[in-house]
């Protein structure tokens, strides 16, 4: 197993909780149904509309890229979704959360490790 498959694992395993046998994260295919949130980045945990989108929070992790894609972002997961948490390229106080599945939180993982991580919290 290479650094990276490994950086991953330990990553996904956070990212995503193992979920109740009846509880499933499923992401809408239609790409405008994705958006869960969009709103200021500065507490968007404590926001009550991103809250009832994605349900009791059980995860939250932040990563720090340094990478070609410098920036932060958050994976999110609660009772209800999974979500991407990332501000806003046009507008850096504004944040969106885009659902997303648990086989896509390893992709986007991927990317985020490939481009560079300073930190995760």
């Amino acid at each position: 197993m290479t650094e990276q498959e490994s950086a991953l694992g330990v990553l996904g395993a956070f990212c995503v909780p193992v979920p109740d046998a009846s509880e499933r994260y499923t992401a809408p295919e239609d790409d405008a149904e994705r958006v869960l949130w969009e709103g200021p980045a500065g507490n968007f945990l404590g926001d009550e509309d991103l809250q009832k989108s994605v349900g009791e929070y059980t995860a939250c992790v932040r990563i720090e890229s340094t990478g070609e894609n410098v920036g932060t972002l958050w994976i999110l997961a609660g009772s209800r979704a999974l979500a991407h948490v990332q501000e806003s390229e046009d507008d850096p106080p504004h944040a969106d959360a885009i659902a997303l599945s648990a086989q896509e939180v390893s992709s986007v993982l991927a990317s985020i490790v490939g481009a560079g991580i300073s930190r995760v919290t």
